[in-house]
């Protein structure tokens, strides 16, 4: 995620209260897309993500560059990349066993 976060505003902010404010990435701003857009279907192809696929190797599919990875998260209203994109049978098996015990 090199350039996702450099599009983000910058802030002052007071991390202890102690008045020495600093510059930092605005990390609670969230980008939207345009109202009706995602409605008019011109734009997009339906597509099921296959296993080991990330949102880095769709982007370099599709649009020819990694870089492009959050136009995948943001149009397929993706907040949390790691619970919201589909896991790999591993991962969604540990999930599994970790938050649900035997009895």
């Amino acid at each position: 995620m090199p350039n996702y976060f450099s599009y983000f505003p910058k802030i002052y902010y007071d991390a202890v209260g102690a008045g020495n404010y600093k510059q930092v990435t605005h990390l609670l701003s969230r980008v939207q897309i345009k109202q009706g857009l995602k409605e008019t279907g011109a734009f997009f192809d339906e597509y099921i993500v296959q296993a080991g696929e990330t949102p880095e190797i769709l982007a370099e599919k599709f649009y020819g560059s990694m870089n492009y990875y959050w136009v995948i998260l943001i149009f397929n209203n993706i907040k949390d990349r790691y619970y919201d994109w589909p896991l790999s049978q591993y991962d969604l098996e540990q999930y599994i066993n970790d938050k649900y015990t035997m009895i």
